[in-house]
């Protein structure tokens, strides 16, 4: 699960952290892919439109069926401590819970590893542009 969440916060960061907002909600907002895709050609399945969304991959319900317990119950548990909720530790809930929610940090922990690797290189390669342009200016 930590893999699966490393990749999924690391696409949305790509994203500028778009998400898809479910078939439902996008069908019925007037932002919504699919809604704006029925106003042209109501017959058209939504499958079809989801397919070619650039945040399908960020559709609730596209996570491995394998991991889609631990997945629900990790963002369950992750909601109540963001509310303030506590869980004393090892007592407070089950092996599989403390394994997801260690998952889901793990997970946040290493996407942001990536982000700041990136932020970095970008960083690293701004300063060797700048480097550049002002030794080319010095050459004039």
């Amino acid at each position: 699960m930590t893999e699966y969440t490393t990749r999924q916060l690391d696409l949305i960061r790509s994203l500028d952290y778009q998400t898809c907002p479910g078939e439902d909600k996008c069908e019925s907002e007037e932002t919504g892919v699919i809604f704006t895709a029925l106003k042209y050609d109501p017959g058209e399945p939504i499958d079809a439109i989801c397919g070619r969304c650039k945040l399908l991959e960020t559709k609730p319900g596209q996570e491995p069926p394998q991991l889609t317990q631990a997945i629900v119950r990790a963002n369950e548990l992750d909601a109540l401590r963001s509310a303030g909720a506590t869980f004393a530790y090892p007592d407070a809930l089950t092996p599989f819970e403390w394994a997801c929610i260690a998952a889901l940090q793990a997970g946040r922990n290493l996407s942001e590893a990536n982000a700041h690797r990136e932020r970095q290189a970008k960083a690293e390669e701004e300063a060797r542009r700048a480097d550049l342009e002002q030794k080319r200016r010095r050459g004039r």
